[in-house]
């Protein structure tokens, strides 16, 4: 081979080297910088949260500095679905539908399975128009796409629906209505319209019946649906199943914190009574007896249930008919009705009474002069007092006279039954027995038959309903001690173990346990919305309590027997903050999820639904070791690294400067250093200088964001808090709303009463100047912040899983660095 020819192929050799070279270290360089913007997107996530929960200040103005915190982790991150779907929600909060609108775009793009996204676009779409026609044909515009997803399209249809209502166009709402269940049979707000809308058409029971039950089989936890179940199965006469189905919906009322109405009880009290389920009647009607006014209804239905059919002999019953008269007594004095109120006096000594008093004929009479159109009444009070005295004859021709009144035809029932005509009492019992005028009239009915030894039927519309109830899982009705018997909640981890900087990640698998398909929603069976809870394990115990609310609605049903997975970032908010600050810890605990969470009582705790379970435990680990060696060897390394490892360096050395600086002085100024580690003082110094170099070098643009935004208010040399001040002139945009977030708080931290007016001043002025729109923004967001008074802070308590975090988990948990 020529020289010229070798000379060629070793300049091919060096080349191909090189590229080779290039082309492997690259792609690590493009990976470490991806990480480095992840941790800051991550942190600004967080800042964000807090922001727009951020109570002692006016919801635009928190509203607003969460999207600027999002709209800059979005030019850091353009496609973080988290990110995004954050945007969207606080762009909706400000009414900023097009940022809105294209954070759900870009969401769409990069997932076109989020069906939940889909939708919420075309809502902000339809509430950017002026007119309800405007909206409204948005809605139709969009029904009329191709290839519409079923959920999405049965979501439009319902929204067209209501819109169509609000213009009084009656017709068609209702066919749009039955067009999103037909796309949606899981639909839970179209099904709760289709049956409101059937009530008010009063439709048959039977078709009420069939939709409530739809209703119930996407979502089971809907207590007044279910309590207006039992109420058409009382109207039906099948008491029984009725008081089976209004005691489900109490529970779930009592397990939802709802408050009961007092038709609810007493439908339920009335329903035991007339099933003949006296135990369950005599504890629940106890408890309302004993409420301060208890109301007339009540005490007649407590009467007609002591009586058993029969007049009352027993002690209780005697007093009930005592409080009954004197509560008549009562109100014929402030009333007019005084011929009505007689009547009712006269009736409780006829029937209910241990024995007729002996002047009963002459107030029969005194009141027939007050009241002589009320024929059939007067005959029936006369036959009632006729079959007391044992006057059959008589009694019979009294009782007939008064026609169809239905305790003169009980009146009969019972002469029948006396004359051993049993089939003659049965025909007349049944008969009242398939319309009952009233659930008192019922109740009477009832307690005759059973003393009778009179089996009823069941009415042919009390056959019709009961056989549609029937089907429906007894262990679905009462789910709400057992939730896991219609979702199954499980988790699973994607890394038990991280390292310090990197994400952890929880799966929440929802396994729908019923043979129907569930909604799934805010208000639903189904629902992502979480509560994490966590208690930090080691040297010392730190309770954060429920520490972080989640969710990420994707879809909007459930299929029976099928599984939606969701995946939640665990160390967020408190715990995020925990473990930057403890940087040489081990951090490990435990995690709890709180399934469907709400507000009880200062509390957080599972809805209806929901479910409480252990997640199992995690670790973290810490960036370095827990010693003055590490720290140093920390130091040494920071001017070598790169990317994602130089950016946790550097938060790390400004983290721990505070405790460099407590440790220096309990050391003294004549610590000597052990061996190759520097004393305390010296390593300060070291970290001081190793971090103003990265603050000077412009390329470090992440890197020195980084630092601003781990930097401790307090602790710091002086000459680092200038540094940090000067980047409020920093070229990159990013790194001045970090300086000028860090300026606030420090002015907070001095002022105790009365607005900051100083620094709100001073960030009005960089609001002006600032070249960025987004820092403008920030800055302009933060001087508002800034003129508002503080709040007063709450007296510190011991804190408990519900209460948050304790002051500790801001502190160490292993103490201080431990010397060498």
């Amino acid at each position: 081979m020529s020289p010229k020819r070798i000379a060629f192929v070793k300049k091919a050799l060096v080349v191909g080297l090189c590229a080779g070279a290039f082309t492997a270290v690259s792609p690590a360089m493009a990976q470490q910088h991806a990480a480095s913007k992840a941790i800051l997107v991550g942190q600004l996530i967080n800042d964000a949260r807090a922001a727009g929960r951020n109570v002692s200040v006016p919801t635009p103005l928190a509203a607003g500095e969460a999207l600027t915190l999002l709209n800059m982790a979005q030019r850091l991150d353009p496609n973080s679905p988290t990110v995004l779907r954050l945007r969207a929600d606080a762009a909706e909060a400000l009414h900023d539908y097009p940022v809105a609108q294209k954070s759900l775009l870009l969401m769409v793009a990069l997932d076109p399975k989020n069906l939940v996204a889909q939708v919420r676009f075309i809502d902000d779409l339809a509430a950017s128009r002026q007119t309800v026609q405007q909206r409204l044909k948005v809605y139709m515009t969009a029904l009329d796409g191709r290839n519409l997803n079923p959920q999405v399209a049965s979501a439009i249809a319902l929204r067209a629906s209501r819109l169509l209502a609000s213009q009084a166009r009656r017709s068609a709402a209702w066919k749009m209505l039955q067009l999103a269940v037909k796309f949606n049979p899981a639909n839970l707000a179209a099904l709760q319209d289709m049956a409101a809308e059937m009530v008010r058409k009063h439709v048959s029971p039977q078709r009420q019946l069939k939709v409530l039950l739809q209703v119930l089989h996407a979502d089971p936890y809907q207590p007044t649906v279910i309590a207006t179940v039992g109420r058409l199965l009382a109207q039906a006469g099948d008491y029984h199943l009725a008081a089976n189905w209004i005691d489900a919906a109490i529970g779930q009322y009592q397990r939802a914190d709802i408050p009961i109405s007092s038709e609810v009880s007493l439908a339920l009290a009335q329903d035991w009574a007339i099933a003949g389920e006296y135990p369950q009647f005599d504890a629940f009607s106890r408890e309302l007896l004993a409420m301060k006014n208890a109301s007339t209804h009540l005490l007649m239905l407590a009467l007609a249930a002591h009586s058993q059919g029969r007049p009352v002999d027993s002690p209780g019953g005697v007093e009930l008919l005592r409080r009954l008269q004197s509560r008549l007594t009562g109100m014929a004095k402030t009333q007019r009705q005084v011929a009505e109120l007689s009547a009712d006096k006269i009736w409780l000594d006829l029937y209910y009474g241990t024995t007729v008093p002996t002047d009963i004929a002459g107030r029969i009479a005194a009141w027939h002069k007050l009241a002589p159109t009320s024929q059939g009444m007067y005959q029936r009070m006369i036959g009632w007092q006729l079959l007391r005295a044992k006057k059959y004859h008589p009694a019979r021709i009294a009782l007939q006279a008064a026609g169809q009144d239905p305790y003169a035809r009980i009146g009969l029932a019972w002469l029948a039954q006396r004359q051993g005509n049993l089939a003659r009492a049965r025909f007349i019992l049944q008969k009242l027995w398939n319309h009952p005028p009233s659930s008192l009239m019922a109740l009477d009915v009832a307690q005759a038959a059973r003393q009778m030894h009179v089996k009823l039927r069941r009415s042919v519309a009390g056959e019709s309903l009961a056989a549609l109830v029937e089907d429906y899982p007894s262990h679905i009705l009462n789910a709400v001690d057992h939730p896991s018997r219609v979702v199954l909640v499980t988790t699973s981890w994607s890394h038990r173990m991280v390292d310090y900087g990197e994400p952890l990640y929880l799966k929440v698998h929802f396994f729908n346990a019923t043979g129907h398909t569930l909604a799934v929603g805010p208000g639903t069976a189904v629902t992502t919305a979480v509560a994490l809870a966590g208690q930090i394990d080691g040297l010392h115990t730190v309770n954060l309590g429920v520490y972080a609310v989640d969710e990420n609605p994707q879809v909007m049903q459930l299929g029976g027997q099928s599984t939606l997975t969701v995946r939640y970032r665990v160390d967020q908010g408190p715990l995020m903050n925990l473990v930057w600050t403890n940087p040489s810890s081990l951090i490990g605990g435990n995690i709890e999820v709180i399934t469907n969470p709400v507000a009880d009582h200062q509390q957080m705790a599972p809805g209806l639904g929901g479910q409480e379970l252990s997640a199992g435990y995690f670790n973290i680990r810490g960036f370095c070791g827990n010693s003055l060696s590490e720290f140093a060897r920390v130091v040494r390394e920071l001017p070598t690294l790169t990317g994602q490892k130089a950016m946790l360096a550097a938060g790390v050395l400004v983290v721990e400067l505070p405790r460099l600086k407590q440790m220096a002085a309990a050391a003294g100024p004549q610590a000597s250093a052990a061996g190759s580690v520097p004393t305390p003082a010296k390593l300060r110094r070291l970290a001081t200088s190793a971090l103003l170099e990265a603050l000077a070098q412009p390329e470090n643009s992440l890197v020195q964001a980084w630092i601003v935004r781990q930097a401790p208010l307090t602790g710091l040399p002086t000459k680092l808090q200038q540094a940090i001040l000067a980047l409020k002139s920093n070229s990159h945009p990013l790194i001045r709303m970090m300086c000028y977030r860090w300026m606030v708080l420090k002015a907070e931290l001095a002022r105790t009463t009365g607005p900051g007016t100083a620094i709100a001043h001073t960030l009005a002025l960089l609001a002006r100047s600032d070249s960025s729109k987004l820092a403008a923004e920030w800055a302009d967001l933060l001087s508002q912040q800034a003129t508002i008074k503080p709040p007063k802070a709450p007296a510190t308590t011991q804190a408990t899983k519900d209460s948050g975090p304790s002051s500790e988990s801001a502190a160490d948990l292993n103490g201080t660095l431990a010397a060498p």
